[in-house]
């Protein structure tokens, strides 16, 4: 590896790590400055803004990505076009539905936010993909800087907007201001000029691509979101809040190592498509890779993830640390998967994903039923994990029938991980450490890597890279 390349992946690594920090940072910064109730309302806004980007995404930065002809200026004028199309639709969509969430959620007085919210979608219409064009050379400065930016400007504003408005929409214009940072980022790391370009033959290709993907992203908004909508209109905003917090922990890591690992090694996979050998031993690579990051997260949320929770977030959200370990087994099978989604994202095997996330959902109608019959909390995110064990294994078994991949070793390594994550459980509950919650975190972290080491030594290609960096 180069290293102007190195540096490239350095660059996204930082990028992104520090674009997901700032993000967390604006989280808890609103939620010690507005208050729980307040910032139930502010996860209100969260859920909507999720859910109306992953229902409306038509993957067009990995369609660049992934392409033959990704470097054309006609393929990137089809894609600014289509996304412009889509951003004003879907603003309109939920200009025009304010009225029936706020009434969902029982929080009739943010119907003007919801509105204002609209434009979220609209500003991101004008995104450059030049930043997707780009990671095709493996140059991920671009998308480094897109990431990272509009976090942290985003979050600088956060604190004088909190005192100013001393509410939840507070939070309204920190989104408002990320998203218009965001685009205007992407512009300033661009080459090519920005322009339309509409030719039938490329958009029916574009959506061809894209649809599969596009169902996938109402199914995931739904299989993500579900969980806390579900929350949110039975127990009411204020338990919304204190449960966010838990649930932001644990997605947002999620979310940070999702994007890490289709962000490199989608394009990796996806220059040795046509050589099968190549192709099966990169794509294992990639699955070893991702179990190891799961693993890292639900390690980190059981020792590590009650005494964090109480530290950032103060103990006004005490009860959010009683459900993390949860949240991060469910949040760590989704980690698992998102190997095997970047294998088939890179052979074209879109469909796949879509499949998967349609199983995923199950755990959600399973959800529906148990908080309607009265079911606790934690009865919901058992439904949520239920439903990420069946959509992992779906992506599995759908990847063996079609591809010439080797699955060998994959069920081996990925059974010894559940014995990890059962372990992390008995170990949590057997070993006590009393001290301050500064000194719990800190040996939670200690337990967390002795886990994650021990596994990683288990898998002979991550073994291997370990040993030749030691050597």
């Amino acid at each position: 590896m180069n290293s102007k390349r190195f540096r490239s992946i350095y660059a996204l690594s930082l990028g992104k790590m520090g674009g997901a920090f700032f993000g967390f940072l604006r989280n808890i910064i609103i939620a010690r400055l507005i208050g729980v109730e307040d910032f139930g309302i502010a996860a209100v806004f969260s859920i909507i803004i999720f859910i109306v980007e992953c229902s409306s995404d038509l993957a067009l930065d990995r369609l660049i990505v992934q392409a033959d002809d990704g470097n054309s200026d006609r393929l990137l004028g089809s894609a600014h076009f289509l996304q412009f199309i889509k951003g004003i639709l879907t603003g309109l969509v939920l200009f025009l539905f304010s009225g029936l969430i706020v009434s969902v959620f029982s929080i009739p007085e943010a119907k003007w936010a919801i509105q204002l919210l609209a434009l979220s979608p609209i500003i991101r219409g004008f995104v450059h993909f030049d930043v997707a064009r780009k990671q095709r050379d493996r140059n991920f400065l671009p998308l480094a800087s897109v990431e990272f930016f509009p976090h942290a400007l985003a979050c600088i504003a956060a604190v004088p907007l909190c005192y100013i408005f001393q509410d939840y929409s507070a939070s309204l214009y920190t989104n408002l201001l990320h998203v218009f940072l965001y685009t205007a980022v992407s512009h300033i790391s661009a080459e090519k000029k920005y322009r339309w370009y509409i030719a039938k033959e490329h958009l029916i290709r574009i959506l061809t691509f894209s649809y599969p993907l596009m169902i996938n992203g109402v199914l995931l908004s739904i299989a993500n979101q579900g969980d806390r909508f579900l929350i949110g209109n039975k127990f009411g905003v204020e338990v919304l809040g204190w449960f966010s917090t838990a649930f932001n922990l644990t997605y947002l890591a999620a979310s940070m190592l999702i994007m890490l690992v289709q962000s490199y090694f989608l394009p990796f996979l996806s220059e040795v498509k046509y050589d099968s050998n190549k192709y099966n031993e990169r794509a294992n690579f990639v699955f070893q890779i991702s179990f190891v990051c799961s693993l890292a997260l639900i390690s980190a949320g059981v020792f590590a993830g009650p005494s964090f929770l109480l530290i950032i977030y103060g103990m006004d959200y005490s009860q959010g640390a009683t459900v993390i370990g949860l949240l991060a087994v469910m949040q760590g099978f989704k980690m698992a998967r998102s190997g095997f989604n970047t294998a088939a994202m890179a052979i074209a095997k879109t469909k796949l994903i879509m499949l998967a996330t349609f199983a995923r959902l199950s755990g959600f109608l399973i959800a529906i039923i148990v908080v309607y019959i009265g079911g606790s909390i934690e009865n919901v995110i058992w439904c949520g994990i239920i439903g990420e064990v069946i959509g992992l294994t779906f992506i599995f078994v759908s990847l063996v029938k079609n591809s010439s991949l080797n699955f060998n070793n994959t069920i081996y390594n990925l059974a010894f991980m559940i014995i990890m994550i059962v372990l992390s459980f008995h170990l949590s509950g057997k070993i006590t450490f009393d001290g301050s919650l500064f000194s719990q975190l800190l040996f939670g972290i200690f337990l967390s890597l002795f886990v994650c080491l021990l596994y990683a030594f288990f898998l002979a290609n991550i073994r291997g890279k370990i040993l030749g960096l030691l050597r």
